[in-house]
């Protein structure tokens, strides 16, 4: 998809995703889970894991858009005694994630980080993956998590971006689905070079980021995850 035609796409589209995942059946979510089962996912949330550790050590920690809640466990068999929350628009997915959760002390629940009726200045860190680029309204959402982040507290989103360079992304994509299961190969690639076609390139990041409450405490770097070259990490702190 051409850059004209993206910009197109995401001005005429009466949603960018988020209402489509939010009304996702009970059979859609453990489908998603099921799909995600692979070495290739398996890395990328042991390497987001060690990121997140790396500036959290204990408090409050809520995950936008958990899904089945794959990431918050693993924070969790390193950091019990941390408060982790997950919030997801998809009731499904939270149903899902609270049975893969179950005794855990993890809470998740149901909402939009849109509005949220958690209190001000709560959270230590908030985090995201690979759903940032589906939100409705961002501007209106980073701001809700500038007013739940706790002063001082960190966010980090871990994101897709559609200006990546192809040419590098060939070859490690090809050894990752390799090792996926042969029925998985093509499903797997097409959603995510479909999510690639529709996801912010860096510029629109820093755009929506320049209006909100973030527009001077805001960071993004290029990194690879799970051999990748097609991520970046947002860095977002409330001072």
């Amino acid at each position: 998809m051409s850059d004209k035609n993206r910009s197109l796409w995401i001005q005429t589209k009466k949603t960018r995703g988020e209402r489509f995942y939010q009304k996702i059946p009970k059979i859609g979510a453990i489908f998603f889970e099921k799909l995600m089962d692979s070495e290739m996912i398996d890395r990328q949330i042991d390497e987001i894991k060690e990121e997140i550790l790396s500036t959290f050590s204990n408090g409050k920690l809520l995950e936008v858009g958990p899904g089945p809640g794959a990431l918050l466990h693993r924070i969790y068999q390193e950091n019990s005694n941390a408060e982790l929350h997950g919030l997801d628009v998809s009731k499904a997915m939270v149903r899902l994630a609270r049975k893969n959760l179950e005794g855990t002390n993890i809470r998740i629940k149901n909402g939009n980080i849109k509005k949220t009726d958690f209190e001000s200045d709560y959270f230590d860190l908030i985090t995201c993956t690979g759903s940032f680029y589906l939100w409705d309204d961002p501007i209106e959402s980073l701001n809700e998590v500038f007013r739940i982040l706790k002063i001082g507290g960190v966010a980090l989103f871990f994101e897709t971006y559609s200006d990546y360079d192809k040419k590098k992304l060939k070859k490690p994509l090809a050894r990752n689905i390799s090792k996926i299961k042969f029925y998985k190969r093509l499903v797997v690639k097409k959603l995510l070079l479909k999510q690639l076609s529709i996801t912010y390139s860096i510029q629109e990041v820093l755009d929506i980021l320049n209006k909100t409450s973030f527009s001077e405490t805001s960071s993004i770097e290029k990194i690879v995850l799970s051999n990748l070259p097609i991520w970046v990490k947002i860095s977002l702190q409330k001072r």
